[in-house]
């Protein structure tokens, strides 16, 4: 570290200049090696940064009753619904499981709940235990991809009094997926009550 002499119109400096730091203590001027600081980026920080970011895009394809049952589980604690989201998620997308899609708020779960490979190109064919009478059934479906890329989560309506079973069409052929399903009072853009959302992994058809 180095002291200097200011000139005597300039009372005392601070700042970088180009690769040296002006401090100016107790009166007196001294000239540092500046060095940036980097906090590194390990493997394992680099895991969790690419998790964090997908599941955020996650977030961004979710709306309307999945979103305020979120906000309702968190009515309690000290965080946001997006945050419970995010910290529900992470470890789920680290290790390539499906992630927690809704948690629930006044209905049922879809129950045996299972999703298979369809006869047709980019089918998945889903089977469950028919809901309540009356309740709409609806998918959702995410191509799976790995922790740090990122995919589209794209509903599937599959109405009132939905009997096993039911086909998604248009996806990727031979592709993998995590198929989701969520049963609600009523059409999903009016609905109220959501159960908290059962998952399930599958190849689309080829």
């Amino acid at each position: 570290m180095a002291r200097i002499k200011l000139p005597s119109y300039i009372k005392e400096g601070s700042g970088r200049m180009e690769d040296a730091v002006i401090v100016t203590k107790n009166g007196t001027s001294y000239m540092m090696v500046y060095k940036k600081y980097s906090r590194g980026n390990t493997a394992s920080q680099a895991a969790v940064n690419n998790a964090f970011r997908t599941v955020i895009v996650d977030w961004k394809y979710l709306r309307g009753i999945i979103r305020k049952a979120w906000d309702s589980s968190s009515e309690n604690g000290n965080v946001s619904g997006y945050n419970l989201f995010i910290g529900e998620n992470m470890s789920r997308r680290r290790s390539g499981e499906p992630i927690m899609l809704c948690p629930g708020m006044g209905e049922e779960i879809l129950m045996n709940f299972t999703a298979e490979p369809g006869t047709c190109a980019g089918e998945v064919i889903c089977s469950f235990l028919a809901a309540e009478p009356g309740c709409h059934v609806t998918f959702f479906s995410r191509k799976e991809t790995a922790p740090d890329e990122n995919s589209i989560i794209t509903r599937h309506d599959a109405g009132a009094d939905l009997a096993s079973t039911f086909t998604i069409t248009g996806l990727e052929p031979g592709a993998q997926y995590h198929i989701y399903a969520v049963v609600t009072d009523a059409a999903y853009e009016e609905a109220a009550t959501i159960s908290a959302s059962v998952a399930a992994k599958t190849e689309s058809g080829k």
